[in-house]
């Protein structure tokens, strides 16, 4: 299913790489490149991660990420119990958005996030994320609310997360984050 929200901007970029076959011969395939959300503001947080995973599919691990988005079956935002809500579901992205705490007399911190999904070859059971979580709100220090805004959309079992319809695991690399410490189950 698709879902699309007016205003927001869920353009990606192609680059195309060059990896090494089964046999050494060079291939080329494309990948979709990670775009951060825009922010409302020039001083603001971020955090953007690629994600190397294995056990579940491109299609699962999206499907993951959009049900823990839209908070089906009663999920539960382990991090402070922020409120996610879609802006969109592709074939090869999410987009959303959390609410979380006040930001003064009864506004909420807003924060966008948009994550792409990318096979890794033929195998079936990995998938290449990249995710990107930026604040709507004048922040310079998020304790890590950006990184984990993104990491508790996809973190498995074996993290001490709560799956909804698949479970897998995951290796984090972090590309920009102004914090990332490992703190989003608390």
């Amino acid at each position: 299913f698709q879902i699309t929200m007016m205003g927001h901007n869920a353009t990606s970029m192609l680059l195309f790489l060059v990896i090494g076959g089964a046999v050494g011969a060079a291939v080329e395939r494309e990948v979709t490149a990670m775009q951060c959300p825009k922010a409302k503001h020039p001083v603001h947080a971020k955090c953007s991660v690629n994600v190397a995973v294995s056990g579940a599919s491109c299609n699962e691990v999206r499907n993951e990420v959009a049900a823990r988005g839209a908070m089906l079956n009663g999920w539960v935002d382990p991090h402070n119990g922020g409120k996610y809500s879609l802006f969109t579901n592709t074939s090869t992205s999410v987009t959303g958005m959390r609410l979380t705490g006040s930001n003064g007399p009864a506004e909420p911190y807003v924060d966008h996030w948009d994550i792409t999904f990318t096979p890794v070859g033929r195998d079936p059971t990995k998938c290449e994320v990249s995710a990107c979580s930026v604040s709507q709100e004048v922040s310079v220090i998020d304790f890590s609310t950006d990184y984990c805004n993104v990491w508790n959309l996809y973190c498995g079992k074996v993290d001490g997360c709560s799956p909804i319809l698949f479970d897998f695991t995951s290796t984090t690399t972090v590309v920009d984050c102004w914090q990332h410490d490992p703190v989003c189950l608390g």
